[in-house]
């Protein structure tokens, strides 16, 4: 990775301390509205995806990754508080 740049996929050969991945939820409505998200690849290119790929993206990348790692997926809103 180039210096300036920030990804949410760390290289699988990048030791982590990571105990855990939370997936955060988004307002439903996003998905329903179509909207898209953009990765990047480079400084200067980014892949755009549909929001509703991204999660099973975002899991399939960390169970490949990082397969000591658990996923957590907080389905709502109402889950961010309960687990505090």
């Amino acid at each position: 990775m180039q210096s300036g740049m920030i990804s949410p996929f760390l290289h699988p050969t990048h030791h982590t301390a990571f105990g855990a991945l939370v997936l955060l939820p988004w307002p439903k409505q996003w998905e329903a509205q179509e909207r898209e998200v953009a990765i990047s690849l480079s400084l200067w290119e980014s892949l755009v995806l549909p929001l509703r790929s991204l999660r099973p993206l975002i899991r399939s990348y960390a169970r490949r990754a990082y397969p000591g790692v658990q996923v957590i997926e907080l389905e709502s809103e109402d889950a961010l508080y309960a687990h505090a």
